[in-house]
């Protein structure tokens, strides 16, 4: 709402005073009604909600034969849920309508960014879940099962950078804890004693109790910020509480770390907060400890598992010696958890990842860490098959190494039912949707994950593949240089790169890319001797004798070893067919075709779909149409 201001400015010239109601009173806000002198955000927000849901039902919430009646009822009445008019909706997005038209401000989310970022979860998940018109939806306030309640965060009185620190985190958990689909999530408001400097938070929110509340202090010395998060039930008896620390010169990354460690306590085990309690009640009498062992037992293995989660994420970035660092850390959290919670599905899943990724890199036996990763994941699968992250795994092992493309879809698709804005989900859906031919899908479910976690390189060079599938040449260059950027020297992403210029007829920047990539990776003369053709007959025909170069050396590869059995990364055979394709020689790429069929024919889609190269040249060849035909693959045709 606008006023003028200037020189117009004078107390008579006031276009607002305080208590005058203003704005559209089809979608005027609770407190804007009332008339209450100071309006922030969370008022838009409820406008927004009125919105959307006009958009959505083609009626406005509420709608009276007066002015008054329709205000009162702005005031007081709950609008009838989206679907009484006649409208299939997901959970997630009449979840969002119904938080943001809550009459207390402090239940509706933090600020437009949360709600953003939920409507754009939401909608990814309704497109990747394929949401059936026919199927019977559940009312939204369904997934609020457990009540929970973010205190004010408490901070040292008269210390203003903790106090704006504490207001951002309590903003920031509300936020991240939103998006637990279990959760319906309320703020409190905040008392201070000046004499004792004890702050205590009550619930601002007049419906029922909080089950659950999240409590937090910060403190600080110089620079360095510490702090301190709980999780208690409604008598107050804590059933987790951490030290994070973190820099006043990067509070996100505080922000995020927080609100990562306490969303993962929610997400493990959504019940198990409400079932655990204490060693001891309030009163200091002993209770039993059965269960309540086995409960905070399961939660300092939890803690492990994040804490080795965070490292493994690390490894590939850090580069040189501090990768090795970081992957061997990992390995001794998971291995920790494993010690105090032997059937910790996450923890099994994540140290069978592990050993995937040790075979990928070389540590250690290839063989016995593939078996042994293997063994560690369907171990996963037997303690809970309710998570996520052990789906992605069971997609992965279907897709790269079974050759089982349908077994792979069904696990991934298994995954997003259970998390719908889970970012290795989504990744892998993209990967599923570009093998099946939906280069849409695929771009759309691959930018998904990047907005959900944009610091992680693999995320883009995901993008990239899709906009490559669906012809977006141009857009997949701007992703594949955010993820070198992200993570120097990333060979995927340099490429694909590489592809993307070429593609774009831009070769001097692809022959620039293919000499990097070649020292990066120790082929010196090699690069060299591609510069020096540069020079002389120019850059695209310089990548072709190259090219030409690699394949000779292919060849003769695949005389001394299996040119088809490579169960980590792409074959020999896979390179051959790649290169024979660069060159235009279809029919040299058909003979290679048609004997990795022969060999691995599971794996024929992936070669012919989800590898970054041009093999639509093959259909030149008549082999090509028949071979797709017996392998039942028509519709790649």
């Amino acid at each position: 709402i606008a006023r003028v201001s200037g020189d117009l400015a004078t107390a008579e010239h006031h276009l607002t005073s305080d208590g005058m109601l203003l704005g559209t009173l089809s979608y005027i806000s609770p407190e804007q009604a009332h008339g209450e002198p100071t309006i922030e955000g969370r008022s838009d927000l409820y406008s927004l909600g009125c919105v959307l849901y006009e958009l959505m039902t083609g009626t406005a919430p509420f709608v009276a034969s007066s002015m008054l009646a329709l205000i009162g009822k702005h005031m007081t009445e709950i609008p009838r849920p989206l679907r009484e008019h006649g409208v299939m909706l997901s959970e997630d997005l009449e979840s969002i309508v119904m938080q943001c038209l809550a009459k207390d401000p402090n239940d509706r989310p933090a600020n437009a960014g949360v709600v953003a970022r939920s409507l754009r979860a939401a909608s990814h998940a309704r497109t990747l879940l394929h949401v059936s018109a026919s199927a019977p939806l559940q009312p939204a306030a369904a997934l609020a099962s457990e009540r929970v309640r973010v205190a004010a965060i408490r901070y040292p009185e008269g210390d203003t950078e903790c106090a704006a620190i504490a207001e951002a985190l309590q903003h920031a958990l509300a936020g991240a804890l939103r998006t637990v689909p279990t959760l319906h999530v309320v703020t409190g408001s905040t008392k201070i004693d000046r004499a004792t400097d004890n702050r205590s938070s009550v619930d601002v929110s007049t419906e029922r109790e909080a089950a659950t509340v999240v409590d937090g202090q910060v403190r600080r010395s110089g620079d360095r910020v510490r702090v301190t998060v709980s999780i208690a039930n409604a008598g107050g008896d804590v059933q987790w509480s951490q030290n994070i620390d973190g820099t006043s010169t990067d509070v996100f990354s505080l922000e995020d770390d927080v609100c990562e460690r306490v969303s993962a306590q929610f997400r493990a085990q959504p019940q198990r907060l409400q079932i655990a309690g204490p060693l001891t009640t309030r009163s200091g009498e002993l209770r039993a400890p059965q269960a309540d062992t086995r409960s905070r037992v399961a939660r300092e293995a939890d803690a492990l598992v994040a804490e080795g989660i965070r490292a493994f994420k690390a490894f590939a970035p850090s580069g040189g010696a501090a990768a090795k660092t970081h992957f061997e850390e990992a390995r001794v959290y998971y291995t920790r958890a494993l010690a105090l919670d032997p059937q910790n599905a996450r923890c099994l899943c994540a140290l069978g990842n592990w050993y995937y990724v040790a075979a990928v890199i070389g540590v250690g036996s290839k063989e016995e860490s593939l078996v042994r990763g293997r063994e560690l994941i369907f171990s996963a699968l037997a303690a809970d098959d309710q998570i996520a992250e052990v789906h992605c795994s069971m997609g992965k092992i279907s897709l790269y190494y079974d050759d089982d493309f349908h077994a792979a879809a069904r696990h991934i698709r298994r995954a997003l039912d259970l998390t719908p804005t889970d970012t290795e989900a989504l990744r892998l859906i993209s990967i599923v949707y570009k093998i099946l031919g939906r280069a849409e899908d695929a771009v759309n479910a691959a930018r998904a994950a990047t907005e959900r976690e944009p610091e992680l390189a693999p995320l883009w060079n995901a993008l990239a593949d899709a906009m490559l599938a669906a012809g977006q040449n141009a857009e997949a260059t701007d992703a594949l240089r955010r993820a070198i950027n992200l993570l120097p020297g990333y060979r995927p992403a340099l490429e694909r790169l590489e592809l993307a210029r070429a593609r774009l007829g831009e070769h001097d920047l692809a022959l620039e890319i293919r000499t990097s990539r070649m020292r990066l990776s120790g082929q010196r003369e090699r690069a060299e001797l591609l510069d020096a053709d540069a020079r002389t007959i120019g850059a695209h025909q310089a990548i072709q004798n190259d090219v030409r170069r690699e394949l000779h050396e292919l060849l003769q590869q695949a005389e001394t070893s299996d040119p088809f059995l490579d169960h980590v990364g792409r074959t020999v055979a896979d390179r051959i067919v790649a290169a024979h394709a660069e060159l235009g020689e279809w029919s040299d790429a058909m003979n290679w075709v048609e004997r990795a069929y022969e060999q691995r024919p599971g794996r024929l889609r992936r070669m012919l779909a989800d590898l970054p190269t041009n093999y639509r040249g093959l259909a030149v060849d008549p082999r090509y149409a028949r071979l797709l035909r017996v392998a039942g693959m028509e519709d790649v045709m």
